[in-house]
Order: C-alpha cells, then structure tokens, then sequence
C-alpha cells in the first residue's frame, strides 16, 4: 500500500480499552457478538486465505475451502479465541501458529472431510482469485512472512475505507482524495503539495494542514482496529512499529 510512518499521527498514549473484539466474540450472549465475529472474519480471513494459497502451494478453490475449515474447526469448533492468553503474545501470533498446525493436520489427513461450508460469517463462495490482492513476492517468503504481510494488507485496507468514510462524511473529500494521491499512491517524490492543490482547489498550506489531519486520523484508526486484538500496550506498540514499519 505505501503508507508509512513519515508524519502519521506521531507519538500518542495508547487507548485503555483493549482486545475488545476477543472480549465480545467469547461471549456469544453479548449484544455486539454478530458484529464482532463479522469483524473478525473480515480481517483475518485474507490472510488465512494468502497463506493456504500460497505458502502452502494450494490451488485457489482448495485453499478457499481449507480457509472456510480453518474457521469453522479451529476457531470456532475449537474455540481459538477463547484460548488467547494476552500475556503469550497478539492474537495475530495465535491465528498464525494454528494455520502451521491446522495445515499440518492436513498433509497428514489426506481423506479428510470437508467441515464447515456456510460456517462463516463472510462467504467465500463466489470469491474469484482476482479479487483477492496477491501477496508481492510471495515465492520468496515463508508461510509466516505471507500471513504477516496480507494481515498488514488487511489492517491498513480497512482503515484505508474507514478514513474515506469519515472523511467524506465530515464534508473533507478533497483531504482523503490528498492523503490517497500523496501517500497512499506513491506520488509525494514527484509531486508537490502546490501541485496536488491546484488539481484539488486548495492551496499548498491547506494540503500540508490535510495530510497532518488525516494521517493523524488514519493512524488512530489503525491503533483502534489493532487493539481490539491485543491486551498489553506493548504488544500494541509492537504491532504498530509492524504495520508502519517503524
């Protein structure tokens, strides 16, 4: 994606709430669990999907399947989430040791069944391979280095759409449209913030002032994706120098 960590958002304290997500998807009596689970899947399930197709040379449709088992009996037959210990590190951490051992499983379980099919709350039915962005140089990484990389990918696509969202709402088009042409596209070593505001209607100051604006909100937006899966701040921090690569 491009995004760094050059000006976004810069030290801050770190929210007191934390592991949210985990917290109300182990409790399905919870009023939020639906949406919570939802979430869940909608984040990890790309990278699940990237490390079956590709670090474990799987076709499309069989890693598709296995993504759909990997959910439907380890997470939740097995209760992955319930078995999150924070002290033991991110639920990132868990979520790609359990693929190592569900894949595993697998090899050694040439005539197994499949489980789970419509399990989950997101359907990978009709998902084509062309809609799901190819982890870059993926034949050169580990299966670990694959999970961690498409989780980044995940994280910072939903922010991504988060901030336009907002941004939009709160009548700032033109902000997102800057921060996505500057920062998220690649352009800033060729393009000058006079440059970008005149194709915009603003002027060099206020591009400067809406790139401050909407990475500072890009990076609490990511902060709070990211806690809802970790406990301890310093696993947060952790994770954070991961995805802005700082």
């Amino acid at each position: 994606m491009g995004v760094t960590d050059r000006g976004i958002g810069g030290d801050r304290e770190f929210p007191s709430t934390s592991w949210s997500v985990i917290l109300q998807v182990r409790d399905p009596g919870s009023p939020d669990y639906a949406r919570h689970l939802s979430r869940l899947v909608e984040l990890y399930w790309r990278p699940v999907y990237s490390v079956i197709r590709h670090g474990w040379n799987k076709s499309h449709d069989d890693a598709k399947d296995l993504t759909q088992d990997f959910f439907a009996t380890v997470v939740f037959d097995r209760d992955l989430v319930k078995a999150y210990a924070p002290e033991r590190g991110s639920f990132r951490s868990l979520v790609r040791k359990a693929i190592t051992h569900f894949m595993r499983d697998v090899g050694r379980d040439a005539d197994r069944q499949k489980r789970g099919g419509g399990a989950l709350p997101v359907s990978l039915e009709k998902i084509t391979e062309d809609a799901i962005e190819a982890v870059p140089g993926a034949e050169r990484l580990t299966p670990e280095q694959i999970f961690d990389v498409a989780w980044n990918e995940a994280v910072m696509s939903e922010a991504v759409a988060i901030l336009e969202k907002k941004l939009k709402a709160d009548g700032k088009a033109a902000a997102f449209e800057a921060f996505r042409r500057y920062d998220l596209d690649g352009d800033s070593a060729d393009l000058s913030y006079a440059a970008l505001g005149q194709s915009l209607s603003m002027t060099a100051p206020q591009v400067k002032h809406a790139l401050l604006q909407a990475r500072a909100t890009f990076r609490e937006i990511v902060t709070d994706i990211v806690r809802g899966y970790v406990d301890d701040p310093a696993d947060l921090a952790a994770e954070l120098r991961n995805l802005f690569g700082a």
